[in-house]
């Protein structure tokens, strides 16, 4: 009875969440059954760590982890930090939170 208390709980909070991202006048009945539907076919269904273990995943994997390393060597977020002293330094007569928008 606790349980189902809980879930009725969840799934209001559910449709009000839905009704905030579709819209007060768009029927979430229909979305919600749907979302109940899967809960119940894949509730015992245990996530393994054997699921990362396919080539997908491992490409996957290795394309995020690439882009991130290169993204940290790019050194793209240290100009962006950066921005205003860069700005400031090079004397540039505009003030120093405007020149952030211009970059």
């Amino acid at each position: 009875m606790v349980a189902r208390n809980r879930l009725q709980g969840r799934k209001d909070e559910a449709e009000k969440s839905l009704k905030w991202l579709r819209g007060s006048e768009y029927d979430v009945s229909k979305e919600l059954r749907e979302i109940e539907d899967a809960y119940t076919v894949n509730k015992d269904k245990k996530i393994t760590w054997g699921a990362f273990n396919t080539k997908a995943a491992k490409k996957s994997i290795g394309i995020a982890t690439g882009l991130m390393i290169f993204q940290q060597f790019g050194g793209a977020n240290a100009v962006v930090f950066n921005t205003t002293t860069i700005f400031q330094v090079r004397i540039i007569p505009v003030g120093s939170s405007l020149s952030i928008i211009e970059n």
